[in-house]
């Protein structure tokens, strides 16, 4: 649960302060998705994908059912590959639930960062690495539906990275 030091609402949204907002906002939203959470993320930040809560609450919809999904766009996927990512290791071990790509090229310059749970709630950071930039909100379907639109233009133009499958030996 954030608590009033990690947000402050604005016009029906929560503006999330700092990598504590963030996480806590994020953690909180994905554990209550029922059929989808999308991301639409720079380099997959550790900080908060990688917390437990996060990883939890994306295991979970993954099992929940079979027409449950996960979709993560990625505009640089060296971190992940370099460093590894326990997400990473998520969507390795659940593929027909999650999946991973690159942006494509054309979307490079962008700049944002947003997760999309189900078709109400969202978090979105104007700049990936300015962690006051983000904001939360629990019940905006307008808003959702309009960057759920922007994703499945990303993705369909976007393509899994070779470098981020698994070997098996």
């Amino acid at each position: 649960m954030t608590t009033d030091a990690e947000t402050k609402r604005v016009d029906g949204a929560h503006l999330l302060r700092g990598l504590s907002g963030l996480q806590a906002g994020s953690c909180r939203i994905a554990a209550g998705a029922r059929k989808k959470i999308l991301i639409y993320d720079w380099q997959l930040n550790p900080s908060v994908y990688d917390k437990e809560c996060m990883l939890e609450a994306a295991r979970q919809l993954a099992i929940r059912h079979a027409n449950t999904y996960i979709r993560i766009l990625l505009g640089d996927t060296e971190p992940i590959r370099a460093g590894g990512s326990r997400m990473l290791d998520l969507v390795r071990r659940l593929p027909s639930s999650m999946e991973i790509r690159l942006r494509a090229e054309q979307l490079a310059g962008d700049l944002r960062n947003y997760m999309l749970v189900d078709d109400t709630s969202y978090v979105y950071c104007q700049v990936w690495h300015d962690l006051n930039s983000c904001m939360l909100e629990e019940a905006n379907p307008s808003r959702v539906r309009e960057l759920a639109a922007e994703f499945s233009r990303a993705w369909e133009q976007s393509a899994a990275d070779p470098g981020l499958r698994q070997l098996s030996i």
